[in-house]
């Protein structure tokens, strides 16, 4: 029996081993598993935090881009409204002029932009009191001095702009009203106002 006894003790201990050598590798390959997880979740994870970081400046880059593209747009806004209230003011320095004063520039105006002598000449309905039968004698006058056909005649009715004249001819309108002359002297000098304003 004691053999016996002895065969069963060495065939447990067999199986022991067996089932710790077994156990063994079935814990390697548990954590071989495991480290293998913690390596891929590791990578993936670095991947999303680079990805993160890539997205969040392409974020802060275009955020930046955008505050100075507006930064921008608030400045060239804020000039042009000077720009437009330093040709206004123009308006209104023309509005003030004495009018004898005001009378000499548009008969100025008027001589150079005459094309034949005979156009029909509409006035602001606000400068009827200095541009009219007298103001249009002496300018035909002027014409006639100067060798040029001097038939200019007062339109009937007074036209609706803020000033000046506009010379009716035949074949053309020649608006000499003081928004077209404003607008004309502009587009001229637009860039060198801009120039005094802001350099």
């Amino acid at each position: 029996m004691k053999g016996l006894e002895a065969i069963k003790e060495q065939i447990l201990e067999d199986a022991k081993a067996e089932s710790e050598k077994t156990l063994e590798a079935a814990r390697t390959r548990a954590e071989a598993k495991k480290k293998s997880r913690l390596a891929a979740e590791k990578k993936v994870l670095a991947a999303a935090l680079k990805q993160n970081e890539e997205e969040a400046i392409r974020r802060k880059e275009r955020m930046l881009t955008t505050a100075k593209l507006e930064a921008r747009k608030s400045v060239l806004s804020c000039k042009q409204e000077m720009i437009a209230q330093a040709f206004g003011n123009v308006s209104e320095t023309f509005k003030q002029m004495d009018r004898k004063e005001y009378a000499r520039f548009m008969a100025q105006i008027m001589l150079h932009q005459v094309e034949t002598g005979e156009e029909e000449v509409m006035v602001s309905s606000t400068d009827t009191d200095v541009l009219d039968e007298k103001f249009i004698r002496e300018i035909n006058q002027e014409l006639k001095d100067a060798g040029k056909q001097g038939e200019l005649r007062l339109a009937e009715e007074p036209g609706e702009f803020s000033g000046g004249f506009v010379l009716l001819g035949r074949n053309a309108e020649i608006n000499c009203s003081i928004e077209s002359l404003v607008r004309q002297v502009r587009k001229s000098l637009e860039a060198d106002v801009a120039g005094i304003l802001f350099d």
